[in-house]
């Protein structure tokens, strides 16, 4: 099942939000390694020197790296690359968890997409450091709640923090998983043996 994601970036010299003459986007999906967007496609202008691009065919558990170029009308340019992770969503999200079961399974589905946050976050290191250090260039690193530009050396401190935390995410839902699988007890009944005139 696809889904949408967005890429914005946005034109604010001093401050102020200003319209440039042309804003181009390409995406990377850096789990396949494959370009799904050509470099050069047009962007959307939804509000003055604001600029997106709106990916409806992302796959979850994939992520997404956008490389956004703007050049203002006096020849200013800007690049912007962004980053985008696509979680899978687990079943039953918004149901109650009544067994250990289905407490085992969303835990077993968190797994899977801390995992592939994980591997994600490590590609996008993998492929920003297979660009070399272009000169320019703005990372945004974008969340729930709001999106920050960095460059960069803070690009990669974030990305190899994330990578930290996602690992000891996946710890802790291996050992959470470990302790509430079934288990069965085992009763071994020993047997001593005799030697000897009437004994067995």
């Amino acid at each position: 099942m696809s889904t949408p994601i967005t890429f914005n970036a946005n034109w604010s010299p001093n401050g102020t939000p200003t319209n440039v003459a042309t804003a181009t986007i390409g995406i990377l999906d850096t789990t396949t390694n494959s370009q799904v967007v050509a470099g050069g496609t047009a962007m959307g202008n939804p509000s003055t020197g604001n600029y997106a691009y709106v990916y409806a065919s992302a796959i979850a558990g994939h992520s997404y790296l956008g490389t956004m170029s703007l050049t203002a009308t006096n020849g200013a340019q800007g690049t912007f690359q962004q980053v985008i992770f696509v979680p899978t969503t687990g079943p039953g999200s918004n149901s109650p968890v009544t067994s250990s079961g289905q407490m085992a399974g969303l835990w077993q589905q968190q797994l899977a997409d801390v995992t592939a946050a994980k591997t994600a976050a490590i590609s996008a290191i993998t492929t920003v450091l297979s660009l070399g250090n272009p000169g320019g260039v703005t990372y945004i690193i974008s969340g729930t709640c709001a999106s920050e530009s960095v460059d960069l050396a803070g690009f990669m401190s974030i990305m190899q923090q994330q990578v930290k935390t996602f690992a000891e995410l996946e710890l802790m839902l291996v050992e959470a998983l470990q302790d509430i699988q079934p288990f069965d007890i085992i009763q071994r009944v020993g047997c001593s043996w005799g030697y000897g005139f009437g004994r067995w």
